[in-house]
């Protein structure tokens, strides 16, 4: 069986890699077959937020080499064989490397707040719909629309509400439950209760 490659993205500072590592954890604690990869390679973030490194030690790039960060970094989520592999993609649209980031991807997972409030501290302001666009555009079906509640709004319909996304792992939360029910049932991967 083909591994199930799921790319996580969205708007910066949404909570994407608490939500990807949340989920990578509930997938361990099923004992499922499951690859995480950080292809934002620009934060380092998955190290501290798993509690293998302090939060200073994290390494902040302003700036990556394409052959020596970029390239390794998506080969790894490329070739990685567990039956689900996680990638957890820059939160900012004008990356010109995001299309060949997830261009090994079966299914995306949208991580935001409200569709049209766009993130004004990033030097191109975007939206949780400029990347479900970006996703519809590169042929990345959306599998999961997650509403980060951060800023405290209610969730639109058919988007899953998400609290806590705020550097704190929560494998057990609601929204992490159901993502992972979903990408098992697309896995066709059963679990025992």
């Amino acid at each position: 069986m083909n591994p199930l490659r799921v790319v996580i993205g969205g708007v910066n500072g949404t909570g994407k890699s608490t939500f990807t590592c949340s989920l990578y954890v509930a997938f361990l604690m099923e004992g499922v077959s499951v690859g995480l990869h950080e292809l934002d390679v620009y934060s380092d973030t998955h190290g501290p937020l798993l509690g293998l490194k302090p939060w200073d030690q994290r390494i902040r790039r302003t700036k990556a080499m394409y052959r020596q960060t970029i390239r390794p970094a998506i080969g790894r989520f490329e070739a990685d064989d567990h039956a689900i592999v996680l990638g957890d993609l820059p939160g900012k649209l004008a990356n010109p490397w995001l299309g060949e980031m997830m261009a090994g991807a079966d299914l995306a997972i949208l991580v935001g707040r409200e569709r049209v409030e766009r993130d004004t501290t990033a030097r191109y302001p975007q939206s949780a719909g400029d990347w479900e666009h970006f996703f519809c555009d590169h042929g990345k079906p959306v599998i999961t629309r997650v509403h980060s509640m951060l800023t405290g709004q209610a969730a639109r319909d058919g988007t899953v509400s998400a609290t806590g996304l705020n550097r704190a792992l929560q494998p057990m939360s609601p929204a992490v439950q159901l993502v992972k029910n979903r990408l098992l049932l697309q896995a066709g991967i059963m679990v025992a209760a």
